[in-house]
C-alpha cells in the first residue's frame, strides 16, 4: 500500500512540475538592459531601423522595470544614418522637430511603480498619435533605469518589426572593466560577460505587449 502512495505521489509531482515549466505566460517580458550613467558620457542611445513598409508609427511604449531616483529623461525622435562610421557623427542628423512629445519625456518613479502594477511595466510615452513615418527611430536615455522592452505601434494598432541599427553605449563587463564606443548589431551580439545586459534585450519579447493593457 505504500509503495502505491508513493507511485501516486510522483505522478501528481512529475504533473506539478509540468505544468509549471509548461505554462510560459506569453506576457512575461525577456531580458532587461540596465542603463547607467557613465563620468565620460551623459546618455546612452540607441538608434533602431523599422520595417520599410510605410506604415506610421502612431505610439511608442517602453516597458520599464525600475529606475534610481525620481525621476529620468527619454528622448524619441527620428534620424537618418550617416555614412560615416565615427562615433560622434553617426546620430548627428536628427531631427528636432520630429521629436515625440516635442522634447525629454520624465518618466517619473511613481510612474514605473503604477505601471508595474497596473500594466506589466508598460508605459506610454506619447499622449497624442505620433502619426510619423519614420525608418530610423533613436532613443535617448538619461539617467539610471532597467527597462525591458520598446515597442512601436502603428496607426492599425500593429506591433512594426524593428532591429537595433546602431547603438552608442558603454558596456560595463563582469569584470568592472567598460568600454564605450559605437556599436554594430553584430557587434552587440558578440559581446559576453556584459554586466548589465545591452540594448538588443529592447527587441527580444515584443509580443508580450498586449495594447488592451491601455
Amino acid at each position: 500500500m505504500k509503495k502505491f502512495l508513493s507511485i501516486i505521489l510522483c505522478v501528481i509531482m512529475m504533473f506539478g512540475a509540468l505544468s509549471f515549466t509548461g505554462c510560459k505566460d506569453k506576457n512575461a517580458v525577456g531580458e532587461s538592459w540596465k542603463v547607467n550613467v557613465y563620468d565620460s558620457v551623459e546618455k546612452q542611445i540607441v538608434g533602431f531601423s523599422l520595417t520599410r513598409n510605410s506604415v506610421n508609427v502612431k505610439e511608442v511604449w517602453l516597458n520599464v522595470e525600475k529606475i534610481e531616483g525620481n525621476l529620468v529623461g527619454v528622448t524619441v525622435q527620428k534620424y537618418t544614418a550617416q555614412s560615416s562610421l565615427e562615433r560622434n557623427e553617426y546620430f548627428s542628423n536628427t531631427s528636432t522637430s520630429t521629436t515625440l512629445g516635442g522634447g525629454e519625456i520624465s518618466i517619473t518613479a511613481k510612474m514605473v511603480k503604477d505601471a508595474n502594477k497596473e500594466k506589466k511595466g508598460w508605459i506610454k510615452l506619447n499622449a497624442e498619435a505620433w502619426d510619423k513615418n519614420y525608418n530610423n527611430v533613436l532613443l535617448s536615455l538619461k539617467g539610471n533605469m532597467t527597462i525591458r522592452e520598446i515597442v512601436f505601434v502603428s496607426m492599425k494598432g500593429e506591433i512594426i518589426k524593428a532591429t537595433v541599427d546602431r547603438a552608442l553605449v558603454v558596456v560595463e563587463y563582469d569584470d568592472g572593466t567598460t568600454r564605450d564606443k559605437l556599436w554594430t548589431l553584430s557587434d552587440l551580439g558578440a559581446i559576453t560577460g556584459a554586466k548589465y545586459g545591452v540594448p538588443t534585450a529592447l527587441l527580444d519579447s515584443q509580443d508580450s505587449f498586449n495594447s488592451k493593457d491601455d
